[in-house]
């Protein structure tokens, strides 16, 4: 929720402090450089960025009323993600200039060039202390999603049955993650 705020409150000032730079130009799809080829491209793109908020149907054996709250969670996950990625692609778009996203997009780090530029070094540095909290989240998240497809392809007879194993106290699906876990060392090691 940090980091979501700190990249509203970032985008919102990008654009406020860009002034006269805002345009709704930038939404055409004729200034993509391939049109409607281009606006599918970024379509698609935003859609596999999203799809960790469907982590929710993965985690629902493990949610009090799924039904209710797995419906809710993809409704407000989707929902707030959306929203977010527009803002902060619009003023990404703004603060570096919608005739060069050429150079944005073979730029290393091209938001936080963006954020120092408008806000300094030191917001910047949050932003990537921030970013940095979030690639190991994203690790984190997508080692549980894995183990409850694990899981639930046991639990369907597609894998061994000890991997549809839960913790009686918990209910968390111990075996398969400690299948995925063991997994990914034995892979990172031999990487």
């Amino acid at each position: 929720l940090i980091e979501l705020a700190l990249m509203v409150v970032a985008a919102g000032a990008i654009v406020l402090l860009a002034g006269h730079a805002n345009t709704l130009s930038v939404f055409r799809p004729s200034e993509s450089g391939d049109g409607f080829t281009g606006v599918g491209i970024g379509l698609l793109l935003a859609a596999f960025g999203m799809s960790g908020s469907t982590a929710t149907v993965y985690l629902g054996n493990e949610a009090r009323l799924p039904q209710r709250s797995i419906r809710r969670g993809l409704i407000w996950s989707t929902s707030i993600v959306v929203v977010v990625f527009m803002l902060v692609s619009y003023a990404m778009t703004i603060g570096w200039g919608p005739g060069r996203m050429g150079a944005f997009a073979n730029s290393n780090i091209p938001g936080l060039l963006v954020i120092q530029h408008y806000l300094g070094s030191p917001f910047e540095l949050l932003v990537a202390v921030f970013m940095a909290n979030s690639i190991v989240s994203a690790i984190v998240a997508s080692s549980l999603v894995v183990s409850r497809v694990c899981y639930s392809m046991s639990d369907a007879g597609l894998l061994p049955p000890s991997l549809s194993k839960v913790d009686p106290t918990t209910g968390s699906p111990k075996v398969a993650v400690l299948a995925c876990y063991a997994t990914a060392i034995v892979g990172a090691l031999v990487c």
